[in-house]
């Protein structure tokens, strides 16, 4: 009799276990991409988790800034850089799964100003850009950011950097640039179009013409759902969300 309590004892534990049991943690994948990217990558990734139930959580920020943090250990799955360079950095350090790049999407450079505050601007070298306004001109840091890089050589190119590189306000990503103009903080601007696209306050003065790829990489070590994450960025459905975004297929 005292064995069939015990085992009857068992049983109800056992069965209370199972009924409440907690449920496995979901499934994460960190994504670590460019600060150009968060209005695309934030509904992508909220679609992706609708249809899958894998949870991705985004870092934005400077293609730099994010490969800096790789580099130091942080947590990450996948990494969209604006800039070949810092893949090719990270693929150095071993940091990334071999062959897993990929050239994504393209957008492009342009010149903004304050909605409401914009003038004509010829985007030739037979035009004189810094005299053609007073004040400050928004870029992401040119010393590392990528945005910034490409602003500086699209504007050297066309013979204006001499004339503005000490009213450089420079920028922790592009997004800040975009801020800063928004505010009204510097009459002009370089972001790129996506950023542009997004902000009802900014206007587009004119196109550098500079197309810039972005590229996605898997990190080492990721897990399979990573890979799968990866897989869908580079689907049709993923390329149609993208281009609502402003940005081009390559």
């Amino acid at each position: 009799m005292r064995t069939l309590f015990l085992l009857l004892g068992c049983l109800a534990v056992s069965g209370c276990a199972d009924s409440s049991a907690t449920p496995p943690p979901t499934t994460t994948v960190q994504l670590f991409a460019a600060a150009s990217s968060v209005d695309a990558l934030t509904a992508l990734a909220r679609i992706y988790s609708q249809q899958t139930g894998v949870e991705v959580r985004c870092n934005f920020a400077g293609s730099s800034t994010l490969a800096r943090q790789i580099e130091a250990g942080a947590q990450a799955d996948l990494f969209l850089s604006a800039h070949p360079e810092w893949i090719a950095h990270l693929d150095g350090l071993g940091a990334l799964e071999p062959e897993s790049v990929h050239k994504l999407v393209a957008n492009q450079l342009v010149l903004i100003a304050p909605r409401g505050h914009g003038f004509a601007v010829r985007m030739d070298a037979g035009f004189d850009l810094p005299s053609s306004f007073s004040g400050p001109i928004a870029l992401a840091d040119p010393s590392h950011v990528p945005a910034g890089r490409y602003a500086r050589a699209a504007l050297q190119e066309l013979g204006w950097w001499s004339g503005l590189e000490t009213r450089v306000l420079a920028t922790l990503d592009v997004r800040h640039a975009l801020v800063v103009v928004e505010l009204g903080e510097c009459a002009l601007g370089v972001v790129y179009a996506t950023d542009a696209q997004a902000s009802t306050r900014v206007e587009v003065l004119g196109s550098f013409g500079v197309d810039v790829h972005y590229s996605l990489a898997v990190c080492r070590g990721s897990s399979a759902a990573a890979r799968d994450f990866a897989s869908y960025l580079r689907s049709a459905e993923a390329l149609e969300v993208f281009a609502r975004f402003g940005f081009s297929q390559i």
